[in-house]
């Protein structure tokens, strides 16, 4: 038997979250290789990489958003979900 990798950004969870009912969801991290990965496997998912942490301000994968702190990434989601 083959084992099957079920981390970000792998299918086996984004089907899990899909099961959660992420059908548009935000992924907020600061890894570009997992939690950008992730939403950018999903058409409606959106990501947003926060530069405290792992990243350092490279290649930002394809973010939505690159912010300074997780607190940064909160209000602009609040923000942007309350004008939907």
């Amino acid at each position: 038997m083959t084992p099957e990798v079920a981390g970000k950004p792998h299918e086996p969870m984004r089907d899990l979250l899909r099961l959660q009912g992420a059908n548009a969801a935000w992924v907020i991290g600061d890894r570009v290789e997992t939690d950008v990965a992730m939403a950018v496997a999903e058409k409606e998912w959106r990501s947003v990489l926060v530069r405290t942490g792992v990243y350092d301000g490279g290649d930002d994968g394809g973010a939505d958003y690159v912010v300074e702190d997780l607190a940064t990434a909160v209000e602009l989601v609040l923000a942007e979900d309350q004008r939907r």
